[in-house]
C-alpha cells in the first residue's frame, strides 16, 4: 500500500518529528531550495541538466531524520544510482527567460522504506552538478539529445510514492514537460558533452555534541546554507556567474561574459598553444565525430595516463594514435618533458638545483617533488595496514599526475586502494609538525608556479591557469582552474538556494565579485541566562533578521567593502540589547599560525563606534565589542588552513558572548584604542 505524504505531515503537525514504521524521525515537512537559472545571452540557448552523486552512506538523510549515532550503521541510506533532472530539454532556456527550480532535500520512491538497500530516497541536495549545455538555436545539442535518449544505465523515474515531493518548475519551463527524472547507473554525463560543469552542495553538516549515542544523533543539518561554483579544474566550454539566492551581501563566482566571449578565449588560447586536445564526441547511429570547442586541462589528462592503456576516444586524435602515452600532443608533451627536464625523473635530478633562498622557480619545483617523494612513501608504508588491494608503482607519468592534481597517493594497481582521507598531503610526516610549518611553504610555491609568478621560469608550468585567469584570454579571476586555487571561485554561504546567470549579473542579488569568505564566530556560552538570539548583517532591519543557530554559532560573510557591511547582534533580554561592529578592512587579517586571542593587533581590525545612542544600544554594548579593562571584545585574526583544498587561509571574527546586565562601568574602546 502506498503512503501519502502529506498524511505523514498531518500526523506530526503540533508534534514534531514522528517516528516512521521503520523507526526512523520523519520530518514534519520536507525542505526545500530554490536554484534560479537567466539566459542574458542574446545570441544563444542554454540547456541545464541537474544530477545528484551516488554514496554509501547519506549523511543528510541521518541527519534530517535524526538517526542517533549508535544507529548510523543500521540506516546507511545508500546510493548506487545517480538521479538526473533534464530542464526544458527540447527547447532550452532561450534568451532573455528565466527558470526557477523548487528542490526538495528529497523524494520518498518506496514504502516501506530500508534504509539499509540503495536508492529508497532521491537525495537532491548531497553534492550535485548541473551540466549547463549550449546551442546557437532552440534545437537542443546533438549529445544532449543522444544522452536523453540512448544512454546506457539511464532509465525513467517510474516507481515514485504516493504524495512524495518532486522538484517542481516556475517562470519560462517547456509547458509540455518541464522537468524529466531519470535515474542513471553510470553516474555523470561524459565530459565531452558540450556542457560547463557547475557544482552544488545544499546545505550544510552540523556535527553534534553526543552525550548519549543510543539517543542522540551525529549531525544536524543547516538548512540555510549552500555551497557552489563554476569549475573549470578539468574542462573549459562556456561561462557562467553564480551568486546565493536571498543573500544579497555575497557577491559572485564565475564569469558574466557572453557565451561568445568565451569562446573567443578558447580560439585564441588553441592558436598560441597549436595542437592543445580539445573533447570529441562520437555517435553511434549512424556513426560520427563531432569534435567540440572544448578544452581539457593539464590535471585532467595527465589522470589518464596509464601503461598499455589505449589513446583516450573522446579526445583530439593523436597522430599516430599508437603513440600513446609515450607521446602525448605538442604543448601537453612540452609540459611532461619540461617536468623531466628541470624537476628530474622520479629517482634522478635535472637541471634545477637547489638555490638556498626558497624564492626561485627551481626551489618551487624540486620542494614540490619532494612531498610527492615523501607522501608516496608514507603511501608505501600505510597501504599493507589501511588499504585494499595492491599498491602501485611510481612511475615519472604517476608523479607528474599527482602534482599537477595537487593529489595525495591513495589508488591502487588493483583493488579499492586507500580512503580519501587516509593519506592527505598536508599530513606526510615531516611536513604537518609545528603547526604544517613545512607543508604550507610548498603549497604556497605550487600556487605561485601556476600562477607563473617566478620572473625566472624556463616555461609557464601549467598554460591552463593562464588561459582561465589571463586578462588576454578568459579572464576570469573569481574561478578555480586548478584543483587547489587559491582564487575566490567558491562560495559557502548563508541561502536558501542559488542563481545561476549566463552573460550578466543583473540578476545576482548582488553585482559585486565575492570576496574571501570571513567566518563570524558567535559568543554563545553555555548556561548564562542571557544568549544572543538573531543577528543582522549589513542592514539593522527585520528583512535581514536571522536566528542564531544554538548548534552551530557561526556564520560566514563575503562582504565586498566589510567596512560598509556592519553585523548586529540581539539578544534575548525582556528589552533586547543591540550590539554592532564593522571590521574596517578586506582580509587577510594579521596571520598567526598558533591560536590567536584579543589584544590590540586582533581588536585593530574592528570598529565599535556604532555601538552609540538610545537603546536598544546600551552602555555595556560599547564594552562588549571592546573592553580596554578587561582586554576583551570582538577582534579578527587569519590562520593557516591546511586542510581547505581552495582556501590557503582562514579569516576569523571572535565575539564575546552577550552582556549579562545593560550597565558596564569599564572603560570602552575602538579597534583596540
Amino acid at each position: 500500500m502506498k503512503v501519502s505524504a502529506t498524511a505523514s505531515i498531518l500526523l506530526s503537525l503540533g508534534l514534531g518529528h514522528v517516528s516512521s514504521a521503520n523507526g526512523q524521525v520523519v520530518p514534519p515537512v520536507v525542505p526545500t531550495m530554490t536554484i534560479k537559472i537567466f539566459n542574458d545571452d542574446p545570441a544563444h540557448y542554454i540547456f541545464p541538466v541537474l544530477t545528484t552523486g551516488q554514496g554509501a552512506e547519506d549523511i543528510w538523510l541521518q541527519a534530517i531524520f535524526e538517526i542517533p549515532q549508535a544507529q548510523n550503521g543500521n540506516f546507511p541510506y545508500p546510493r548506487d544510482k545517480s538521479f538526473r533532472i533534464y530542464i526544458n530539454s527540447s527547447s532550452g532556456i532561450g534568451p532573455g527567460q528565466n527558470v526557477a527550480i523548487t528542490v526538495p532535500l528529497y523524494t520518498q520512491l518506496v514504502t516501506p522504506v530500508n534504509p539499509t538497500q540503495p536508492n529508497q530516497y532521491i537525495d537532491w541536495w548531497n553534492g550535485g552538478t548541473i551540466q549547463l549545455f549550449a546551442s546557437d538555436t532552440a534545437t537542443p545539442p546533438r549529445a544532449l539529445t543522444d544522452d536523453l535518449t540512448n544512454r546506457p544505465g539511464q532509465h525513467p523515474v517510474t516507481q515514485i510514492v504516493e504524495g512524495a515531493i518532486l522538484p517542481t518548475c516556475t517562470g519560462n519551463c517547456q509547458p509540455s514537460q518541464p522537468l524529466q527524472f531519470f535515474s542513471d547507473t553510470g553516474g555523470d554525463l561524459p565530459k565531452n558533452d558540450p556542457s560547463q560543469l557547475i557544482e552544488y552542495t545544499l546545505g550544510a553538516r552540523v556535527q553534534l555534541v553526543v552525550n548519549d549515542p543510543n539517543t542522540d544523533p551525529t549531525n544536524a543539518l543547516d538548512l540555510q546554507n549552500a555551497d557552489f561554483d563554476v569549475s573549470y579544474v578539468n574542462v573549459a566550454y562556456s561561462p557562467a556567474a553564480m551568486g546565493p539566492y536571498q543573500n544579497d551581501q555575497v557577491g559572485y563566482v564565475g564569469t558574466p561574459q557572453p557565451i561568445g566571449t568565451f569562446r573567443e578565449a578558447l580560439n585564441k588560447f588553441l592558436t598560441d598553444f597549436p595542437g592543445w586536445p580539445q573533447f570529441v564526441r562520437t555517435y553511434p547511429t549512424p556513426p560520427t565525430a563531432e569534435t567540440i570547442l572544448k578544452l581539457a586541462s593539464p590535471l585532467e589528462i595527465f589522470s589518464r595516463l596509464a601503461p598499455g592503456a589505449l589513446a583516450p576516444p573522446d579526445l583530439t586524435p593523436l597522430v599516430p594514435p599508437e603513440q600513446w602515452p609515450n607521446k602525448l600532443w605538442p604543448p601537453i608533451q612540452a609540459l611532461r618533458d619540461n617536468w623531466l627536464k628541470y624537476a628530474g625523473k622520479v629517482n634522478a635530478s635535472a637541471a634545477c638545483r637547489p638555490t638556498g633562498t626558497k624564492n626561485g622557480f627551481c626551489d618551487a619545483v624540486l620542494d614540490v617533488k619532494a612531498l610527492m617523494l615523501a607522501n608516496f612513501e608514507n603511501y608505501q608504508a600505510i597501504f599493507p595496514k589501511q588499504c585494499d588491494g595492491t599498491p602501485i608503482t611510481l612511475t615519472d607519468d604517476k608523479m607528474i599526475s599527482h602534482v599537477y592534481g595537487w593529489a595525495p597517493f591513495t589508488e591502487a594497481a588493483s583493488g579499492k586502494g586507500c580512503g580519501a582521507g587516509v593519506n592527505l598531503l598536508e599530513n606526510t610526516p615531516g611536513y604537518s609538525e609545528n603547526h604544517y610549518a613545512k607543508y604550507l611553504p610548498v603549497k604556497e610555491e605550487f600556487d605561485t608556479l601556476n600562477y607563473g609568478l617566478y620572473t625566472e621560469a624556463p616555461y609557464v608550468f601549467n598554460p591552463w591557469v593562464v588561459l582561465i585567469h589571463a586578462q588576454n584570454y578568459v579572464d576570469a579571476p573569481n574561478v578555480y582552474a586548478y584543483s587547489v586555487d587559491d582564487a575566490v571561485g567558491n562560495i559557502q554561504a548563508e541561502a536558501t538556494g542559488f542563481i545561476i546567470d549566463v552573460a550578466s549579473t543583473k540578476h545576482l542579488e548582488n553585482q559585486l565579485p565575492a570576496a574571501p569568505p570571513i567566518n563570524i564566530d558567535i559568543g554563545f556560552g553555555g548556561p548564562q541566562p542571557v544568549q544572543f538570539t538573531s543577528y543582522r548583517v549589513c542592514q539593522n532591519d527585520q528583512a535581514h533578521d536571522k536566528p542564531v543557530n544554538p548548534h552551530f554559532a557561526s556564520f560566514i560573510i563575503n562582504a565586498n567593502d566589510p567596512a560598509k557591511c556592519p553585523i548586529f547582534f540581539l539578544d534575548n533580554k525582556k528589552r533586547q540589547q543591540l550590539y554592532t561592529f564593522t571590521i574596517t578592512k578586506p582580509p587577510p587579517f594579521t596571520l598567526f599560525a598558533n591560536p590567536a586571542e584579543w589584544n590590540k593587533q586582533t581588536a585593530s581590525w574592528i570598529d565599535c563606534t556604532g555601538n552609540t545612542g538610545t537603546p536598544p544600544f546600551q552602555q555595556s554594548s560599547k564594552a562588549w565589542c571592546c573592553d580596554k579593562a578587561a582586554r576583551n571584545g570582538v577582534w579578527a585574526y587569519s590562520t593557516p588552513d591546511p586542510h581547505n583544498v581552495h582556501q590557503s587561509e582562514m579569516h576569523n571574527v571572535v565575539t564575546n558572548i552577550p552582556q549579562q546586565t545593560i550597565s558596564n562601568p569599564d572603560i570602552t574602546c575602538s579597534q583596540g584604542e
